[in-house]
């Protein structure tokens, strides 16, 4: 576990956040041995968290919404989750069995999440789309290898013709499949949910939309990108009614 008291920064394992997130909201356990790597680390203070991840913690014990960025690629899956409030408090998978807590600007939500995705300006595919399986997708996302393996054989098979190198890219491993869903409830008290997903290569991007029966890839660009994903994220309207 690593913190830095002067600037919040916060590195540390799942069940060291969970202990953290518990005290955050209250719920005062007896000591436990994530709690005393807390307590070691200068993290809980007097049984309380440091005001330096006060921040954070605030929108992971009462958020308004939540979010949900998988990052899935030939060499593994990452996922990240978000808590909005007054700022958003995001836990970063750091890929080792170690996540990052942030505090950030819920305006600066979008950018933050095409950073930790590494989307990016790509060049313009031609025009066209292809069709692709929720199966497909599901296997991109998979923890197995063997899925990942056998969802990008798929996407380089449904690829059309004008974006060979895109499928060259996937064929090769070059690849990642971004996913960002966001759940908040209504003032109805009902569930509401959004989600746009990417598949990225150095060759382009292309979103994953709608389509007929199913569903479909269609080429877009960073800037487009970046609208989608605010799209996501509910409005106060949605959330508070006002």
């Amino acid at each position: 576990m690593q913190f830095d008291p002067h600037t919040g920064d916060l590195r540390l394992d799942a069940g060291a956040f969970l202990a953290l997130a518990d005290r955050a909201a209250g719920h005062v356990t007896t000591a436990t041995d994530d709690v005393r790597r807390l307590s070691e680390a200068g993290v809980l203070v007097d049984g309380a968290p440091h005001s330096a991840v006060g921040p954070a913690l605030e929108a992971v014990a009462h958020p308004h919404a939540q979010i949900t960025l998988t990052v899935a690629s030939a060499s593994g899956v990452h996922v990240n989750q978000g808590w909005l409030s007054c700022v958003t408090g995001l836990l970063v998978d750091l890929g080792d069995g170690t996540y990052e807590l942030r505090a950030v600007p819920v305006a600066d939500v979008p950018e933050a999440a095409v950073r930790l995705a590494g989307l990016g300006s790509r060049p313009a595919l031609p025009g066209g789309d292809a069709g692709v399986s929720e199966q497909t997708l599901d296997d991109l996302a998979s923890p197995a290898p063997d899925a990942r393996r056998r969802g990008a054989a798929a996407l380089v098979a449904a690829a059309p013709a004008s974006w060979e190198p895109w499928g060259a890219c996937v064929a090769a491993g070059q690849w990642s499949f971004t996913v960002l869903d966001a759940f908040w409830a209504t003032r109805f008290a009902s569930l509401a949910n959004r989600r746009v997903a990417v598949l990225d290569t150095p060759a382009g991007l292309v979103l994953v939309e709608p389509g007929g029966s199913g569903l479909r890839l269609v080429p877009t660009t960073a800037d487009e990108l970046r609208r989608f994903v605010a799209d996501v994220l509910p409005s106060e309207v949605e959330v508070r009614g006002t």
